[in-house]
């Protein structure tokens, strides 16, 4: 019907075919014989301009975003706690003892020192000499956006990082909400469906500014992250060229599974040094696979100074009876119990409420005003509160317990649960109990999980427990069969 049209007649038809039918047969004509990321890379960001440019097309005002939004990190200073001293020389120490200048960076620094105020400064910092199109904040858990989000604009004007003008170019985007920062402020005010956008709202600008993340400040997961670098799902790609121009903030890089760290490495290396961008990668435990790469320095004296004043007794039971309150000794602050899984939680609550009718009950399964009622509400209150809960309290939760009560864990995910026992240094003898249930690892690696099972019972203090990671890590990279195989096999799809 084409070629019969009038408008067409013109073109080689038989020729264009005749070019189409010759298609590659054999997949091996596909396999990269160079830098296999540079080229999956190269040819992602082309996938990805051609999608933007499609659907783009159909607004006569899209352009890209320039970051230029106004952060005022002074209102995330505590000046109340103990630690504000200790935790402003380690902040101004880093943000004037380093040029900044590496494209791909690591900032390694304790749970509670506020490494959020850090990277917001050098956000801060490097804009006023270099011009971003847009900065991201990836973060594993949805409870650590949601901490994140209630800094950058909180409940009170005064004391919100961004002017309400700013929240509106902050784009909120995870599976739960996607929108701008504002509107979901409004929504969970003024309880209004924040999806009622209507059949068409996909044919709107707003929809296309927000699937090519077109925002200046971009709020999202590290698992967005890892489908937009690595899927080739049109929705996940449309994104990726949008990463161009950027700054890259990657919070608890440790949580992202290690059969991967090595490759993502080498995606971020390219896509910090060929598309003028920059990548912080920012936790308080650094793996040994990135190991190697620029490190911010950081006051060594301060660092130490915060750990001891910031320390914790560990002990370790085998077994641990919520129905015997002799074990479970009490203390004037919360007190938290978690678990591992929402199974286990839910059986460790079922024979505790007896005990303890009171106890509150905290996971990804909650619906998150009820969360985030009880964490603002009952843990940031000064009645003492006990809770059992999953990980969903482990990183980010600026919450504080004088007695934590933890299932055996991969020993960096016992560092980051120890942030949230004695946040801030205010209690002489803080206690972590380490308890085991079952010789059930999951969701662990088992691997990962036996190692600290066997390391725990050493442990006498937190202090010991921090000295230990570096030798665990190298260990669990050295022994990690599995993962050197999957990343030999992901290494290979890439090549194809």
């Amino acid at each position: 019907t084409v070629r019969e049209n009038e408008a067409f007649k013109g073109l080689a038809w038989e020729k264009c075919l005749r070019k189409f039918l010759i298609t590659p047969r054999n997949e091996e004509d596909y396999f990269s014989d160079g830098d296999f990321v540079s080229e999956f890379l190269d040819f992602s960001s082309v996938f990805s301009a051609l999608i933007q440019a499609d659907r783009g097309s159909f607004f006569d005002n899209w352009q890209p975003p320039s970051f230029n939004i106004m952060l005022n990190t002074d209102v995330l200073v505590r000046k109340s706690s103990p630690l504000s001293d200790l935790r402003m020389s380690f902040q101004e120490c880093v943000l004037n003892g380093n040029t900044l200048g590496d494209n791909l960076e690591i900032l390694e620094a304790p749970t509670g020192i506020g490494k959020t105020k850090i990277f917001l400064d050098i956000v801060r910092k490097v804009s006023g000499g270099q011009s971003f199109e847009r900065v991201f904040y990836f973060s594993p858990l949805l409870a650590l956006t949601d901490d994140f989000e209630s800094k950058l604009f909180g409940t009170e004007k005064d004391v919100s990082v961004l002017s309400q003008a700013d929240a509106e170019q902050v784009l909120v985007y995870n599976h739960a909400f996607t929108g701008s920062l504002l509107k979901k402020r409004l929504a969970r005010d003024s309880f209004f469906d924040v999806n009622d956008e209507g059949p068409e709202f996909f044919k709107t600008q707003e929809y296309f500014e927000r699937e090519s993340f077109n925002k200046p400040l971009i709020v999202t997961t590290t698992q967005r992250l890892l489908m937009v670098l690595y899927s080739n799902q049109v929705s996940d790609k449309e994104k990726f060229v949008s990463f161009k121009n950027s700054f890259l903030i990657i919070d608890e890089v440790q949580t992202i599974p290690k059969v991967i760290l090595q490759n993502l490495v080498s995606l971020l290396k390219v896509l910090s040094e060929r598309y003028n961008s920059k990548v912080l990668l920012v936790s308080a435990t650094i793996p040994s696979e990135l190991q190697g790469l620029p490190k911010l320095g950081t006051p060594t004296e301060t660092v130490d100074r915060y750990l001891q004043r910031t320390a914790k007794r560990i002990e370790y039971k085998a077994a641990l009876d919520p129905e015997n309150e002799a074990e479970l000794a009490g203390c004037d602050g919360h007190t938290l119990f978690m678990l591992n899984t929402r199974r286990k939680a839910l059986a460790f609550l079922e024979k505790l409420s007896p005990v303890r009718p009171d106890v509150l009950y905290l996971s990804s399964g909650i619906r998150k005003c009820d969360r985030r009622k009880i964490i603002q509400e009952r843990l940031r209150g000064k009645e003492p509160a006990m809770v059992v809960s999953t990980q969903v309290l482990e990183a980010g939760v600026d919450v504080s317990f004088g007695r934590m009560y933890r299932e055996v864990a991969p020993l960096d995910s016992i560092v980051q649960a120890m942030g949230r026992l004695n946040r801030e240094g205010e209690r002489s003898d803080p206690l972590l109990t380490v308890f085991r249930v079952d010789g059930d690892h999951l969701p662990y690696s088992k691997l990962e999980f036996d190692e600290s099972l066997d390391l725990i019972p050493r442990f006498n203090s937190s202090i010991d427990l921090y000295r230990a990671l570096p030798a665990y890590y190298a260990k669990v990279s050295a022994e990690n069969l599995r993962n050197k195989k999957l990343a030999e096999e992901l290494d290979e799809k890439m090549k194809r």
